[in-house]
C-alpha cells in the first residue's frame, strides 16, 4: 500500500514539475504550434487540419502546445483573456477585431506588428500571416488580450516569411468553404485509476486502503468554457474486503457507472448517473463491517453515483495529452430487502471512494 502511494505521489509531482514551464517557453510552443497550421484551409466551424476557422485555429494551437483548452469562440476568448494595451502586447498574446455586431475575429500576435490567423476572404484564405498595418486590420482592430503570463522581455523566435492578406470574419465564409463545414469540437479521454476506501462501518476507525481499480472513458463537447459530456467506467472491486487481485472478480465483482458530466474550464468536473452491474445481477455488492460482519447491498437505478473530478494540465507525449487525475465519488448503495437498513456511517462507508491515476487525452 505504501509503495502504491509513493508511486502515485511520484507521478503527481513529476508531471507537475514537467508542466512548470516558463511563460517564455509556453509562448514559444504556442507560436510553434500555430505555425504548423499555415496553409490549412478556412472552414467555418472547423477545428481540424482539414479545415479551420479563426477561433478554432487559436483553440487547436493552444491545445497542441500543451497549454490546456480554450472555447471555440472569438467572443468567449475575448471574455476569458486579460485585457492589455497595444504597448504591453507580447509575442503570443491575442489580437481581437470587431465589426458592427462586436468581436468577430481573433489572431495571435507574432511580433513585428504581425499576426497569424485563419481568414476566409481575400487573395489567399486559410491560416496565414498578416500585417496589422493593413488598412482593414488597422480599422477593425479592437483590443489585445493575454492568455499566457508575461514573458518579461524574454526573446521568442518567430522568424517566418510575411504574407499579407485581406480580412475575414469569424461569421462569414466563402461558398467553397461552406460546403466543407465540419464540427469536431470534442475531446476523448481515457483514465486508469486506483480506487481507495477510507471509511469503515463504525465511527471509531479510519482505514484508508486500496479496494480496486477503474478504467474510464470521457467524451466532452469542448466548444464552450463549460463542457458537457458523457462518461462511462468499468470499476473492478476486490472481493471479500481484501486487497488481493482476483481474476474471477473481473467478471463477477464490478460495476459500470454511465454518467452525464460537466467540465468547468479545463481542470474540474462534476458528474452523476446510473450504475449498471447490480441491476443486471452481474455482481452483488457487499458491505464488510470492521468486525467481520457482511451486509448485502443494492443500488437504485438513479441517482446511482455522483462525484467530482480534477486533473493537472496536460503534458503532450506525441499526439496524446497526459495528466494526473483525482476523483471523489459517492455510490448511493442501500441495504438489500432482506437486510437491516444501513446506518448513516454504513451508508458513507459503502459509497464513498477516492480514485487517483493518469488521464490520457487521445487524438479525436
Amino acid at each position: 500500500m505504501k509503495k502504491l502511494l509513493l508511486v502515485v505521489s511520484f507521478l503527481f509531482f513529476g508531471i507537475m514539475a514537467l508542466s512548470a514551464q516558463t511563460n517564455a517557453q509556453k509562448r514559444q510552443k504556442f507560436i510553434e504550434a500555430a505555425k504548423t497550421y499555415l496553409g490549412v484551409p478556412y472552414v467555418y466551424g472547423g477545428s481540424t487540419r482539414s479545415g479551420i476557422d479563426c477561433s478554432g485555429f487559436i483553440m487547436c494551437a493552444y491545445r497542441d502546445a500543451g497549454l490546456g483548452s480554450l472555447p471555440h469562440s472569438a467572443k468567449s476568448m475575448y471574455s476569458q483573456s486579460t485585457k492589455i494595451t497595444a504597448a504591453e502586447r507580447e509575442v503570443g498574446d491575442l489580437c481581437f477585431f470587431a465589426d458592427s455586431s462586436g468581436i468577430s475575429h481573433v489572431s495571435i500576435y507574432i511580433g513585428n506588428n504581425q499576426v497569424i490567423h485563419a481568414i476566409s476572404d481575400g487573395p489567399r484564405t486559410g491560416v496565414v500571416i498578416s500585417s496589422l498595418n493593413e488598412n482593414y486590420w488597422k480599422n477593425h482592430y479592437h483590443s489585445s488580450g493575454r492568455i499566457i503570463g508575461s514573458a518579461n522581455g524574454a526573446v521568442i523566435n518567430t522568424t517566418t516569411p510575411s504574407t499579407t492578406n485581406k480580412p475575414s470574419s469569424n461569421k462569414t465564409s466563402s461558398k467553397r468553404s461552406s460546403k466543407k463545414r465540419r464540427y469536431t469540437n470534442f475531446s476523448f479521454d481515457t483514465s486508469i485509476l486506483a480506487d481507495f476506501d477510507f471509511l469503515t462501518t463504525d465511527a471509531e476507525h479510519f482505514n484508508f486502503h486500496m479496494n480496486g481499480g477503474t478504467i474510464q472513458t470521457d467524451l466532452l463537447f469542448t466548444m464552450f468554457d463549460i463542457k458537457p459530456g458523457i462518461m462511462a467506467r468499468y470499476t473492478y472491486m476486490h472481493p471479500q474486503n481484501t486487497t488481493e487481485f482476483s481474476a474471477d472478480a473481473l467478471f463477477n465483482n464490478f460495476r459500470v457507472p454511465v454518467c452525464a458530466e460537466i467540465f468547468i474550464g479545463d481542470y474540474f468536473g462534476i458528474y452523476t448517473g446510473i450504475v449498471l452491474g447490480p441491476q443486471l445481477n452481474i455482481s452483488e455488492p457487499v458491505l464488510y463491517g470492521y468486525n467481520g460482519t457482511e451486509k448485502q447491498l443494492q443500488t437504485p437505478l438513479y441517482p446511482g453515483i455522483f462525484g467530482i473530478t480534477a486533473k493537472t494540465p496536460d503534458i503532450n507525449i506525441g499526439n496524446v495529452g497526459v495528466s494526473v487525475a483525482a476523483d471523489i465519488s459517492f455510490t448511493n448503495y442501500t441495504a438489500a430487502p432482506e437486510e437491516e437498513t444501513l446506518t448513516f456511517q454504513e451508508w458513507l462507508a459503502a459509497g464513498l471512494s477516492f480514485s487517483a491515476g493518469l488521464r490520457f487525452r487521445l487524438p479525436f
